[in-house]
């Protein structure tokens, strides 16, 4: 039963030894991963790290085998199978038994997540139709920027630009016309 809860989740499972070699990958990590080794040999976590390096993965591990409570989740990003980078949120959890010291790693793939959480992000600064910053991300930056002025000293000022009769221009020529201007 245990292998095929493993076998049939849709979290990808790795074990590592204590000096981060993987000794084990589940089904899911086999199929969404690009992880052998060019030579055959043991490939470490880091070999699949897109962004974050070999000595971040080993601090990752480091803390989390001296405070559990520091397993993650964290947010790596990992080399999928055809050089697709591979969003994943990843806990580690030591595993401290008398035959075997080393890490348990889930990883779960969180692109689309990530992807839909950036687009929504975007969609809120600029205006659809036109591609251009919204008034309500430049409220936001406006109360940044008095906010910084204030901590600072510094002065802070806004130009604002009216263009009269534009309404005109839309009635006239259509909002296409109105919106290239």
């Amino acid at each position: 039963w245990f292998r095929a809860l493993v076998n049939d989740s849709t979290d990808g499972v790795l074990v590592l030894d204590k000096h981060g070699v993987v000794v084990y990958t589940s089904p899911r990590v086999d199929a969404e991963f690009d992880f052998a080794a060019a030579d055959g040999s043991p490939s470490g976590c880091s070999d699949l790290l897109v962004e974050q390096g070999a000595a971040e993965i080993r601090l990752l591990l480091a803390q989390a085998s001296l405070d559990p409570s520091r397993a993650g989740p964290y947010d790596l990003i990992l080399r999928g199978r055809g050089e697709r980078a591979v969003e994943v949120e990843a806990t580690l959890r030591p595993i401290t038994d008398i035959e075997f010291e080393g890490f348990v790693v889930t990883v779960r793939d969180v692109s689309d997540t990530r992807r839909l959480q950036r687009q929504l992000a975007n969609s809120r600064r600029r205006d659809e139709l036109t591609g251009l910053l919204s008034r309500l991300y430049g409220q936001e930056r406006l109360d940044q920027e008095y906010r910084r002025s204030q901590l600072s000293g510094r002065p802070f000022g806004v130009v604002l630009i009216d263009l009269d009769h534009f309404k005109q221009i839309n009635d006239l020529h259509g909002h296409q016309v109105g919106d290239e201007v």
